[in-house]
């Protein structure tokens, strides 16, 4: 998937595992956009959808942390099955309000894969394309693993399955410090998690707040997760802004990267590293021995 913003526009496109008939029926059947339009948090309800030219689209998003209601409403100004969507989106209750903008999706068949490009025109600032990139992204991310589009993606690798006191401040932390994308979330009513999945650097996290003594606690001594960063020196300095204290500078390492740890305020350990050269094996070694030996 890329993102790109400029002060006026927003474009994001993602490659899709299913065939253009799929993608192009959930983005304009009414119980199928009702089951994954809108980010994680936000439920959409009275969905009117009516891709002919002049048809109304309209819903109401319930931010389902707050109970607030935000109206969203629109027009088709060009609707070409299996291939382009064009339509006004106007949504007065946001925070900055929205008017006039226009949103175009482009639906490329790719065998049986569907390149989905969507541009949105005219926002009005960049405060307003950071919260539609957002709710676009959380959007495809939901639609890619509702099922409605093909198979849900395998999960590769192993996925850390974290207990936390307060998953939803840690769901905060990581999105804000690491970029995380928040790709589910199950809360029940007295405000505890019992399950989200975040993407978090082409990896996934699972989190879950505490439910019973069983669970444990978290063990900072035996566990640390790792993650390459382009520039750990920022990430690095982000994430002990953000709470977490430092457990190891970053400095350059033998093993050909700048590395350094973090615990962050929940107690989980984090190593980040930037790879900075290509080491032999004959150099690792060297570089082992003579760490070790100081």
């Amino acid at each position: 998937m890329t993102t790109q913003s400029t002060t006026q526009a927003l474009r994001i496109q993602r490659m899709l595992n299913a065939p253009v008939e799929k993608v192009y029926h959930a983005f304009v059947d009414e119980a199928a956009l009702a089951q994954w339009f809108g980010p994680v948090g936000v439920k959409f309800i009275n969905i009117e959808a009516e891709p002919k030219v002049g048809g109304c689209r309209n819903m109401q998003a319930v931010h389902e942390d707050s109970g607030k209601t935000t109206n969203i409403h629109g027009e088709y100004v060009e609707v070409l099955p299996n291939q382009r969507l064009k339509f006004t989106w106007n949504s007065p209750d946001c925070d900055p309000p929205v008017f006039e903008t226009l949103v175009t999706i482009e639906f490329n068949a790719q065998g049986d894969k569907t390149e989905v490009i969507i541009l949105h025109e005219n926002l009005p600032s960049d405060q307003a394309i950071e919260n539609h990139r957002f709710g676009w992204t959380s959007s495809l991310n939901k639609l890619e693993f509702s099922g409605l589009v093909g198979p849900k993606p395998l999960m590769l690798g192993i996925v850390p399955h974290i207990v936390y006191d307060n998953a939803a401040e840690a769901i905060n932390y990581y999105v804000k410090t690491f970029g995380a994308i928040e790709i589910t979330r199950l809360p029940l009513e007295d405000g505890r998690i019992l399950h989200a999945a975040l993407l978090l650097n082409q990896g996934h996290l699972f989190l879950c707040d505490r439910f019973c003594e069983t669970q444990g606690t978290l063990d900072n001594s035996a566990m640390t997760l790792h993650m390459d960063v382009a520039d750990v020196d920022t990430v690095f300095q982000k994430a002990v802004e953000n709470g977490a204290t430092v457990k190891m500078p970053v400095a350059d390492m033998f093993w050909g990267a700048r590395y350094g740890q973090i615990q962050d305020p929940f107690g989980v350990s984090w190593s980040l590293a930037t790879p900075t050269k290509n080491v032999t094996p004959e150099e690792l070694v060297a570089g082992a021995k003579a760490c070790f030996a100081e």
